[in-house]
């Protein structure tokens, strides 16, 4: 049970959070050596086998989030002013992009087109 549990969390890791997990790692310092590299490995593969490879990717809330993060925090032209405004203006398109989300989510027929 433990060892299944540590798998589906390392998979979780790799999948949700983008996260490299290196099994040494897991097997010396989460596990403190109880498990075995190869045993985590074969148990990630076991679960993956079991889902049928069946994982949820991102949601669009985590698409936009990323997107958010690309773009700049700062203006250096106008100091601390137009900073506060930039992250302002970032909070709305934030709050907007988010408002879209959830209508496209509502939305049944948008849904359905291709």
């Amino acid at each position: 049970f433990q060892l299944a549990y540590i798998a589906c969390l390392i998979i979780a890791l790799k999948c949700r959070a983008g996260m490299q997990v290196d099994s040494d790692f897991v097997s010396d310092t989460i596990c403190q050596g109880l498990y075995c590299e190869k045993e985590i490995i074969e148990m990630e593969k076991e679960v993956l086998v079991t889902l049928q490879w069946r994982l949820n990717g991102p949601s669009p809330h985590e698409f936009i989030r990323g997107l958010i993060e690309l773009l700049p925090s700062k203006c250096s032209s106008d100091g601390a002013e137009a900073s506060g405004s930039i992250s302002e203006a970032l909070k709305k398109v934030k709050r907007e992009a988010y408002m879209q989300v959830e209508e496209a989510t509502l939305d049944y027929s948008m849904a359905l087109r291709s």
